[in-house]
Order: C-alpha cells, then sequence, then structure tokens
C-alpha cells in the first residue's frame, strides 16, 4: 500500500475543505504541527477523533464556539464504532 499517495489524498481533501478566509500558507502552518504527530501512542478512536476535531476547526467558525462545543461533539462523534451506526 502506498501511504504517500493516502496522505497526499488526505492533504488535497483537506484543502478543498478549508475555510477560505485561511490563506493556504497558514493551513499549510497549521497542517505542519500535525506531520511529527506521535499516532503510534493512539488508538484508532483517538485518530479518528483528531481528524473530525481538525474538521471542525476549518469549518469557518469561531474557534471559541467550537471549543465550548467539543465536549458535546465528542459525545456524540467520538468512536468508529458509534459513527459506523448512524444513518
Amino acid at each position: 500500500m502506498n501511504y504517500d499517495r493516502i496522505v497526499e489524498g488526505i492533504i488535497n481533501g483537506l484543502v478543498k475543505m478549508k475555510n477560505p478566509h485561511i490563506s493556504l500558507e497558514k493551513f499549510h502552518q497549521r497542517l505542519n504541527n500535525f506531520k511529527n504527530f506521535d499516532y503510534k501512542k493512539l488508538s484508532d478512536d483517538e485518530i479518528f477523533w483528531m481528524l473530525t476535531y481538525v474538521l471542525f476547526f476549518n469549518m469557518g467558525k469561531k474557534a471559541s464556539m467550537i471549543e465550548k462545543k467539543l465536549p458535546l461533539l465528542k459525545k456524540y462523534l467520538y468512536g468508529v464504532e458509534k459513527l459506523s451506526h448512524m444513518n
């Protein structure tokens, strides 16, 4: 499996979904914070939550509003198994 192509596809997808008010340079600066992250110590659910978390912060809403809602979002959106049963 070519993981480089998978990562490239994910990054390209995130760029397409980014907030239009965030410059591409700023987006890549933020993304670089995650490039050297030691994900091997995380469970699949924790990794999936991080991806979900990043998605919400790139929706164009104020970070302070999203941060207030994170406990509720995590309650309902945390866990691959939980989400796989949603319609």
